[in-house]
């Protein structure tokens, strides 16, 4: 039997360490430039709601579009040029943003926000499969926990920064700081992650010269429906955004008609929900060697039921903040189970086509659920709607502890190294 290798501390790998500083940093920028561009917005078209709605559906309908190509252009290229093309054109697209601030050109803000979001789409799938090849297979957890705490911090920090940036020096100095962001997310992807690791894996992936586009895509959902535990994560995945749908639609409804405080009251929930993802995401970290994945997903789905039941039930809006800390509790070691899982079982030629499915399917079902709520909540309690949100968490708990834990608990473990060392085996170990 071939020895352990000693646990080695993933804060010691420099490719892991820059891609995290990367992905932060450009998390931060993305952060200051939606809110910075949501007030230019607002003012400049006269506080026009159709104009905001604009910016969302710009920010949207690209990754409903672009998903499935997206996951097989990743699997067929190099994920570094990827990352770097992809940051490189988002910081020509933020200065263009600059330029419609100067010349006060407000239709331009939409297809410079259409086209980021598309190289942003492309940039998520491939920053998805990124993890695997730079990290050992012990330090996913780890690796993930870390990028959670990086995500939410930017998503604190930014916006607050962006609305500084834009009420003392203007919004073409944010949009500026914005494109900045992106030059350094490439020059640390481009100068510190090993190229020979991010090349596209054969194994799996039909020869480029045989293949159509199509067929690439066919092949990718041939793969996710017939692997049983890739197949259910995806599935519970995609549900999740059902609740988060409705959520982030229902909840400043519930604070000023239910519970009777005033709509800016929202802003401590958003504050609560990044601060205890951080530190869940750090407990998660700490624990990340010793955490068996099984445990996670089943305590996660569990803390997201429980919490998503107790907003359902809230009298007061201590109780309400309550429920998202035990909601939040939950979301971040789910996040970060959830990668987990699919960049350790799913082969690397398969994982840019599995990623793009799961983000078109959880927008799709989020827009869905976001859209019939905003129909329902002028004709319903807002009470009734979150609890319909509520019922949907304990489903999915329910379906994690039977269908998912027991699939993950019998799949076989890869073998330790066999995902940075790109020798995993092309097919999911099920039982």
């Amino acid at each position: 039997m071939q020895a352990t290798p000693p646990y080695s501390s993933i804060f010691r790998n420099p490719a892991f360490l820059a891609f995290w500083a990367a992905q932060t940093v450009s998390s931060a920028g993305d952060a200051v430039r939606r809110m910075t561009l949501l007030l230019w917005v607002f003012a400049e078209s006269g506080q026009s709601g159709l104009a905001i709605a604009a910016i969302t559906v710009a920010e949207t309908v690209p990754y409903l579009l672009l998903s499935p190509l997206a996951g097989v252009f990743v699997d067929r290229f190099n994920r570094r040029a990827i990352l770097v093309g992809a940051d490189l054109a988002r910081a020509l697209l933020s200065l263009a943003l600059v330029y419609a601030v100067v010349s006060h050109s407000l239709w331009l803000v939409y297809p410079v926000i259409l086209l980021a979001t598309l190289f942003s789409a492309v940039a998520e799938v491939a920053a998805g499969t990124v993890l695997p090849r730079v990290v050992e297979d012990r330090q996913l957890e780890q690796g993930n926990g870390l990028l959670v705490i990086g995500q939410q911090a930017a998503l604190i920090a930014g916006p607050a920064l962006g609305a500084v940036l834009y009420t003392t020096v203007g919004p073409g100095v944010a949009f500026v700081a914005d494109a900045a962001t992106f030059l350094l997310s490439a020059l640390l992807i481009g100068l510190a992650l090993p190229p020979h690791r991010l090349q596209p894996t054969e194994s799996g992936t039909p020869s480029r010269g045989r293949s159509s586009l199509w067929g690439d895509i066919r092949a990718g959902l041939r793969y996710l429906l017939g692997a049983r535990l890739i197949l259910a994560n995806f599935a519970i995945t995609s549900t999740t955004a059902l609740a988060a749908g409705i959520n982030g639609t229902v909840m400043i409804f519930f604070i000023t008609r239910t519970l009777g405080h005033n709509a800016p009251d929202l802003a401590w929930l958003a504050a609560t929900n990044g601060v205890a993802q951080m530190l869940v995401g750090g407990y998660v970290v700490w624990l990340a060697h010793r955490a068996r994945l099984e445990r996670l997903l089943a305590a996660s789905l569990g803390l997201m039921a429980l919490g998503a039941t107790l907003v359902a039930a809230a009298w007061s809006l201590p109780v309400l903040v309550l429920g998202v800390i035990l909601t939040s509790l939950g979301n971040a070691p789910f996040n970060i189970a959830r990668d987990t899982l699919d960049q350790r079982y799913v082969p690397l030629s398969y994982l840019g086509r599995v990623r793009s499915a799961v983000d078109m399917s959880t927008t799709a079902l989020f827009l869905a659920a976001s859209s019939l709520s905003g129909y329902l909540v002028p004709l319903l309690e807002p009470r009734a709607l979150l609890s319909a949100s509520a019922t949907i968490s304990v489903i999915v708990a329910l379906a994690g502890w039977l269908v998912l834990v027991p699939l993950l608990k019998r799949a076989s473990p890869p073998s330790e190294g066999s995902v940075a060392a790109q020798g995993q085996e092309d097919h999911v170990r099920q039982p």
